[in-house]
């Protein structure tokens, strides 16, 4: 892998922008200056042209479909459980592309409680294979 050379480092980029004050995190001004790094919790491999699930957010996410199937597969559930595993997975669409197919369930399903936060419904069958699909792919943490 071939090294790329600039004419000027992290701290002479962050003392040029420094009159926007922009409150930049010390650690975190270095990642542009880097080819792997993770941002906005995605691990973005530049020079291989790649996006992925950093390990600890796919384990993550994985344990939030497990916890959804073992709690609601036979018990009611609330609109805020549907939306917050719903809204997971609309972010990580942006990697996992085929997953867009898998999000229509969710989002009728949180639609059928017309706003209700406090209503407890049954998931249908058709979340759960969506659900266990999600599981499948957040099982490979190579995936990108």
């Amino acid at each position: 892998m071939a090294s790329t050379a600039y004419s000027y480092d992290c701290a002479d980029a962050l003392r040029r922008i420094e009159s926007l004050d922009v409150p930049w995190h010390p650690e975190k001004g270095a990642l542009f200056f880097s080819e792997v790094f993770v941002f906005i919790s995605m691990l973005w491999d530049i020079w291989n042209h790649k996006v992925s699930l950093p390990e600890n957010k796919c384990l993550k996410y994985l344990q939030h479909v497990r916890d959804f199937i073992t709690s609601f597969e036979s018990h009611c559930c609330q609109l805020r459980d549907v939306e917050q595993i719903h809204g997971t997975f609309c972010y990580i669409s942006f990697i996992y592309v085929e997953g867009r197919s898998h999000l229509p369930s969710l989002s009728n399903f949180a639609a059928s409680f017309k706003g209700n936060e406090f209503m407890g419904c049954y998931a249908p069958p058709s979340l759960f294979t969506d659900l266990k699909w999600w599981a499948c792919k957040l099982e490979d943490q190579s995936f990108y």
